[in-house]
């Protein structure tokens, strides 16, 4: 089984000079990673470290007849949103059984960095690269509460739900989790059913949690019961 979820809090980098396709030479104002924009003498993280919900903030300062209006600008950066979430879906959709070249492990967690380039008139999304070792440092140190939270969100998930929801919550559908004892059947097929079953009650308990905002920092955007880690054809702690 795999599922993929997504940091809310995108990060943005910007070029440390104001780009022109017309000059090559120029190496800063076509790189955006954080380490070579540092090297600028006039870099500041206020200005080319932001996030994604800073956006429309910047889009209705510097582009304003590309955002003539708050809500305007808003609707672009969620548009953004939205495309990332598909992308990311699509991607791991692309690749799960894709087994020779991705082999999640069973009960198993990874972290990947995907770089994502928008256009100027922030319509479209495209992806560019993904890092199975992101650099946590590219927030600098303005952001780093941003990979605190990260991490505290996915440690819930992978973890314990329950961490996320008071003590007079149903808590029915996560103890019904693989590994509970209640797949302890001899009957393959009983066997997969309550796999499915609880599959799908700690997706849909992480869909509660996002709805509640007690997951405010993340989004399920790929749940699929079976994947090749369900094969076990991969890389084994056994």
């Amino acid at each position: 089984a795999m599922r993929v979820l997504v940091c809310n809090h995108i990060l943005m980098l910007l070029a440390a000079h104001r780009y022109d396709y017309n000059d090559l030479d120029d190496i800063y104002k076509h790189l955006t990673n954080t380490a070579r924009a540092a090297e600028d003498i006039n870099f500041d993280e206020t200005k080319f470290i932001k996030l994604l919900d800073d956006l429309p903030a910047v889009l209705r300062k510097e582009y304003p007849l590309l955002a003539p209006s708050d809500e305007m600008a808003i609707q672009l950066v969620e548009g953004i949103r939205s495309q990332v979430f598909t992308i990311t879906s699509e991607l791991f959709a692309a690749f799960e059984n894709e087994y020779s070249i991705f082999c999640p492990m069973t009960n198993c967690f990874e972290v990947f960095g995907l770089d994502f380039l928008v256009t100027s008139d922030c319509q479209q999304v495209h992806l560019l690269e993904v890092n199975p070792g992101p650099d946590f440092k590219q927030t600098g140190s303005r952001l780093h509460r941003v990979i605190a939270d990260l991490w505290e969100q996915i440690l819930h998930v992978v973890i314990d739900l329950n961490c996320l929801f008071d003590d007079n919550d149903e808590k029915n559908n996560h103890s019904k989790c693989p590994g509970s004892g209640e797949e302890e059947d001899d009957d393959d097929n009983e066997k997969d059913r309550v796999r499915m079953s609880s599959f799908d009650a700690v997706s849909e308990r992480i869909r509660k949690a996002e709805s509640t905002g007690r997951l405010s920092g993340l989004t399920l955007v790929y749940s699929k019961q079976w994947s090749v880690a369900s094969i076990k054809g991969g890389m084994s702690f056994n």
